[in-house]
């Protein structure tokens, strides 16, 4: 029932992540009906902080497909699922 839930209601707004074993992460955005996915690496950590994301430079976002360009729409919605009170945030 909570994957049924979970899955309508990504599919309403369009997003998600998964995770991709114990540090990276996937961010999937749907478009023409279809889950298209980037990686953002990061690692797992014990204590209050829990996990580092590394979040690609502004010059090297370019690296990624042209569906996923809108960079800071990308890091909010990722903060969104790893809030800044248990979640750093760096770049390359």
């Amino acid at each position: 029932v909570i994957y049924k839930f979970r899955c309508a209601k990504e599919n309403k707004r369009g997003w998600r992540t998964r995770s991709l074993g114990r540090d990276d992460f996937s961010y999937q955005q749907k478009i023409d009906n279809e889950w298209k996915e980037i990686t953002i690496e990061a690692e797992l950590l014990v204590g209050k902080i829990s996990r580092v994301i590394y979040f690609k430079a502004v010059e090297n976002w370019s690296d990624y497909p042209e569906w996923a360009q809108d960079r800071d729409e990308i890091i909010q919605r990722i903060k969104i699922e790893y809030p800044p009170h248990q979640t750093e945030y760096e770049n390359d």
